[in-house]
């Protein structure tokens, strides 16, 4: 065994003595130490914005922001709808999808809305035809 891993085996062998010698130093201490990131994870976030990322003179953001600016951004918003009842597809629950589908498609800056209401299935019959039903009549 060259003289590298012996060095290595001493530092182990010394280290392992040394948290057994101090191991309640060693317990307080990690603890202390654990409190004091923890304490700090409030100010911990995530986020999905990469501009986060780049500055704003950087060319190839400013050419993708333009690019946004003259078509489109593909922002998502999700409506989750529990009824009462717990009976989803009632008339009068999916009379309120409806409503809510119809409401956001007016509001503005809304390019799409879509809903169990008004998607469609589509089916394959024949070589070239593609039928498209509602999911809900």
């Amino acid at each position: 065994m060259g003289t590298y891993f012996k060095a290595i085996d001493r530092f182990a062998a010394e280290l392992t003595r040394s948290v057994v010698r101090w191991r309640w130093l060693v317990i307080v201490a990690s603890v202390v130490i654990a409190a004091l990131f923890g304490s700090n994870m409030t100010n911990l976030s995530f986020t999905n914005n990469y501009r986060v990322f780049f500055s704003d003179s950087n060319p190839e953001l400013n050419a993708f922001l333009q690019f946004q600016d003259t078509y489109t951004k593909n922002d998502n918003v999700y409506y989750v709808i529990r009824p009462a009842d717990g009976k989803v597809f009632s008339p009068e629950t999916l009379s309120a999808v409806e409503e809510i589908t119809e409401s956001t498609r007016s509001a503005n800056g809304i390019c799409h809305a879509d809903s169990v209401i008004s998607s469609t299935a589509d089916s394959v019959s024949g070589e070239n035809t593609l039928p498209s039903a509602g999911l809900i009549t």
